[in-house]
Parts: structure tokens; C-alpha cells; sequence
């Protein structure tokens, strides 16, 4: 499987599980605002941590023991992908209740 792809599903499979999220807490009369608010909160501090891969690949090898910066840089990239993908997904989930 090539990179692009494998990006690219990263995206879509949270997307996809975001608009289910959104369907159910619609169904189950829930509020659909505190899990988009943490999934911007998410990606903002993942996006504040990328800035300064250092500093948060020493935090890293403090919690594992293992120190790679490419990895940190990457392992961030994925998780700002990913939740990303359940932000969109559940605001497209929230708007597609809204519409029907």
C-alpha cells in the first residue's frame, strides 16, 4: 500500500466513524458540541506539540524510553489526521441530521 493511500484512509475510516458518532449521540438525544469541541482541542494541541519536536520527543522517552524525533513527527502527523477525520466526520454527521 502506497503512502498516499495509507493517508488517505487515515482520514476517511475516522470521517466515516465521526458520522456515525453523530448519528447515534443525535438518535440517543445527546449533545453532539463536547466531542467536536474535544477534537478541536486535539488537534490544536497536537499541532502546538509539532511545533517543537524536541522538547516533546524528551517527553516521549521519558514515558517509553525510546527517543526518535522522525517518529514523534510522525506518530503527531497521524494523530492530527486522524482526529481531524472524527472532527470533520462528526460535524458532516451533525449537519446530515440537521438537513434530514
Amino acid at each position: 500500500m502506497s503512502a498516499t493511500m495509507f493517508l488517505f484512509l487515515l482520514y476517511v475510516i475516522p470521517f466515516l466513524i465521526g458520522i456515525i458518532t453523530a448519528y447515534c449521540l443525535k438518535k440517543y438525544n445527546r449533545k453532539i458540541w463536547p466531542p467536536v469541541v474535544i477534537f478541536a482541542l486535539l488537534i490544536t494541541l497536537f499541532f502546538l506539540c509539532s511545533e517543537n519536536l524536541p522538547a516533546v520527543t524528551k517527553l516521549y522517552y521519558r514515558v517509553t524510553g525510546h527517543y526518535n524525533i522522525e517518529a514523534v513527527g510522525f506518530y503527531l502527523l497521524f494523530a492530527m489526521r486522524s482526529c481531524s477525520g472524527f472532527f470533520t466526520g462528526t460535524l458532516t454527521g451533525y449537519v446530515l441530521q440537521r438537513l434530514k
